[in-house]
């Protein structure tokens, strides 16, 4: 059942939004923190090995996810925008790099989450846009899913 997803799969931009119970600072803080947000992002709990994380305008994002002799596979990206408590702006690559050098990347998309704090909960909307590929766009949307899955049943439950 798909909870957080609010467009088809498939769709184009992907809006994935929940509700959660803890105030914007502290749902900020989970986004931008590397060791919290290895614990809750991915497909599962604690499914990323290690997340790097510069936390400004221009700023590399990277959350490695397989790493052996052979290769690396991770998420990767540059911060567009930055306010705390109220929005972050990114862009979004998947990456494929080789011992030997070698690197394969999809086309750089945009991710936008929004945090508008109702009382004693957050609104996180979050709008993925510019994937090219169908397989990426469905993809995208159920990983989506399970993050904020993961999200609520991690952080948003331990405050």
């Amino acid at each position: 059942m798909m909870n957080f997803l609010k467009t088809e799969l498939g769709s184009n931009p992907v809006i994935v939004e929940g509700i959660f119970t803890v105030p914007a600072a502290r749902v900020f803080e989970a986004w931008t923190d590397s060791d919290e947000i290895t614990q809750w992002f991915g497909a599962s709990p604690n499914s990323m090995i290690r997340a790097e994380i510069d936390l400004r305008v221009g700023g590399i994002w990277r959350f490695i996810f397989d790493e052996t002799d052979q290769k690396t596979v991770c998420l990767e990206g540059e911060y567009i925008e930055v306010s705390p408590n109220n929005k972050l702006v990114f862009s979004w690559k998947h990456v494929t790099e080789t011992t030997g050098g070698e690197k394969t990347a999809t086309e750089a998309s945009k991710v936008t989450l929004d945090f508008e704090e109702l009382g004693d909960s957050t609104k996180v909307t979050l709008t993925h846009e510019g994937i090219t590929s169908e397989y990426g766009l469905l993809g995208v949307g159920s990983g989506w899913e399970n993050t904020f899955a993961s999200f609520e049943s991690i952080i948003a439950k331990t405050n």
